[in-house]
């Protein structure tokens, strides 16, 4: 019996495929035989290649796989970059800054509110607003008060993440991940 080789020209008519494809699928496989300088290939060495090829990587994604993903990503960074453009999305931080300023002058209102309060209806008055106001103004300032675990925990799982972040609040983010990081050790 005789063994054909076949050099990638005669295999890409053969088999009906470019010879870029072909030349790109051999760049590492070492050929059957070299005649007049030109590597030659067993035809089902191109077989299988083409066959892996289509079956993807060791991942099991093949290139067009990859090239679809990258396409996608790239059309939603393009699509962000232009709701960022229209406005539509704002930088985390801006916001930040935007309702630090507005709370600073909630703030504000309320701490003249009591003086307003104490020339109206007297001295005792006054007291009672100041300590009213004192007492909402540190509810705010506490991300974990009792009300704020009243609006923010829908469930048991929201309970527990807020008991966690409340932790790390009180105690500084150092010991809490380190508790959290043994904690998931022992799993």
């Amino acid at each position: 019996m005789t063994v054909h080789a076949y050099s990638i020209y005669a295999a890409s008519e053969m088999l009906g495929r470019d010879r870029q494809t072909l030349t790109r699928l051999v760049r590492h496989t070492e050929p059957y035989s070299k005649a007049a300088g030109k590597a030659k290939y067993l035809l089902s060495t191109f077989v299988d290649l083409i066959e892996a090829e289509a079956k993807g990587d060791s991942n099991g994604k093949s290139l067009a796989d990859a090239r679809t993903r990258k396409e996608l990503a790239h059309a939603e960074i393009a699509e962000r970059e232009n709701q960022v453009a229209k406005g539509e999305w704002v930088r985390l931080e801006d916001v930040g800054k935007f309702y630090s300023a507005q709370l600073m002058v909630c703030r504000e209102i309320m701490l003249t509110m009591i003086g307003k309060i104490g020339a109206l209806l007297g001295p005792e008055a006054e007291l009672v607003a100041r300590d009213e106001c004192y007492d909402a103004l540190h509810e705010l300032a506490d991300p974990y008060s009792d009300k704020q675990r009243a609006v923010q925990c829908e469930d048991k799982n929201d309970e527990k993440e807020f008991d966690e972040a409340k932790k790390e609040f009180e105690e500084g983010p150092g010991k809490a991940q380190k508790e959290r990081r043994d904690r998931e050790r022992l799993r």
